[in-house]
């Protein structure tokens, strides 16, 4: 069969995997296999329905910052310990102003980070230990600013007093450090099918870095954000010029120890738990913690995205998981990215962005639908599966349903409850509570 493909907005290196693959663009008058287009762009109206096409609609509903806090936090109301995995959070607007100014006092005793609820790459965050910063620029001492500012924001003054709507969340402390420096994890999650749901998890990501030591003093100083957030899109340019400037810094001995090949603040996650495995750190109890954590964030929040209604396409999204680690090793969930970050920037990328894109298509177009991984491209992440899942698809494994009972199970009342029980009941390695502020190298 000739595979045929469109995009729309798509990275490069996608493109390069389907060339090497040996696909064909398709015209706008045939009826192509693939389609990719990262932001509904309108000339896709014009052309054939593709067989498979990412983004499924309302599925935007799962990543949008506001839905998850609630979604999250309407769970742990009912579950309590179950759902004790995201940092306190809420969304703060014109409307929920009056009740965090009654509870200012009580808030106010906690570090908070502050994200606006439609940005991403690190965009209009900000640090405080006094809420009240939110809507009153005199408080504006008690507040450290992680954004890179623009020429023209820097000849404005400083305000985070606008009328938007933040997602405020209370800051982790205590965050798991390697050679104290923080990081974050992220990881890739196919959703192939919402209903019935069906999640692929790949045993392969990124450990992104910050490029200055961790310290929770706050200090209005611009090197603040390179200390606090992960994010390449910001790490990159300090860590490049470190590189020029202080050759020999710690945060490059750290990654270098690491072993880093790129010339990013980021290693892959294969390489981190090698490490961890060497300090006798429990990677795969992590690893399996952060397999139930994904199942428990997309399964309140499946019901949100409708029955799609162009039957004939079947449909896929790709999303970006973003955790921290605190210093017992548990995993946080941080936030859902709905277009994560596929360009390559550095060796690092590589390695984990073309297998990743080939796998995905093996999972999309595998005429058998499943197929068992083959030893070569195994990891050192699928030594142990958790929940023994049967199906897996080279570096993707199925991990929802994660066992033969579990396959017609849904968000119901009923079914859910039978769902956190064999969660909880599956045989897991379990996390070492010996607490641990960092790993030194």
């Amino acid at each position: 069969m000739a595979f045929t493909y469109r995009l729309f907005q798509a990275p490069q290196v996608l493109q390069k995997v389907l060339k090497n693959r040996g696909w064909k663009p398709a015209t706008n008058t045939e009826t192509c296999s693939f389609e990719w287009n990262r932001d509904k762009n309108p000339a896709a109206r014009n052309t054939l329905p593709p067989l498979v096409a990412n983004k499924f609609s309302g599925s935007p509903r799962i990543t949008d910052k506001a839905n998850m806090q609630y979604s999250l936090k309407r769970m742990k109301v009912k579950y309590n310990g179950a759902y004790d995995f995201f940092p306190r959070s809420f969304v703060y607007s014109d409307s929920t102003r009056p009740i965090i100014e009654k509870n200012i006092e009580l808030l106010n005793q906690s570090l908070w980070i502050c994200k606006p609820a439609r940005n991403s790459c690190g965009r209009g965050i900000f640090l405080t230990d006094d809420l009240r910063t939110l809507w009153d620029d005199r408080r504006l001492s008690n507040t450290v600013q992680l954004t890179v500012p623009t020429a023209e924001q820097e000849s404005q003054p400083l305000s985070t007093a606008t009328p938007k709507t933040y997602i405020v969340q209370e800051y982790l402390k205590n965050p798991l450090l390697v050679n104290g420096f923080k990081f974050d994890l992220r990881v890739y999650v196919l959703m192939t099918s919402v209903h019935p749901l069906r999640i692929y998890l790949y045993r392969e990501g990124l450990a992104r870095f910050c490029t200055q030591e961790f310290s929770t003093t706050l200090r209005n100083d611009p090197v603040e954000l390179y200390r606090h957030l992960c994010n390449t899109s910001v790490q990159k340019s300090a860590y490049r010029k470190l590189l020029q400037n202080h050759p020999g810094s710690d945060i490059e001995e750290t990654l270098n120890l690491l072993g880093l090949e790129g010339s990013q603040p980021k290693i892959r996650l294969r390489s981190l738990f090698e490490i961890f495995d060497q300090k006798q750190i429990d990677y795969l109890g992590i690893w399996n913690e952060i397999k139930k954590v994904i199942i428990k964030t997309i399964l309140p929040m499946s019901p949100l995205v409708p029955i799609q209604n162009d039957q004939n396409i079947r449909r896929f999204e790709l999303f970006g998981f973003d955790f921290l680690l605190d210093s017992n090793f548990k995993p946080w969930i941080i936030e859902v990215n709905q277009s994560p970050s596929l360009s390559v920037g550095s060796i690092e990328d590589r390695r984990i962005k073309e297998p990743l894109l080939n796998d995905m298509l093996d999972v999309l177009f595998d005429t058998k639908e499943y197929l068992q991984p083959e030893q070569e491209k195994r990891l050192i992440l699928d030594e142990n599966s958790a929940y023994n899942a049967p199906y897996n698809v080279g570096n993707f494994e199925l991990v929802f349903p994660f066992s033969p009972g579990t396959e017609n199970l849904s968000f119901k009342t009923e079914d859910f409850d039978d769902i956190l029980e064999l969660l909880h009941s599956s045989p897991v390695h379990k996390i070492d509570s010996q607490r641990q502020r960092e790993i030194p190298l």
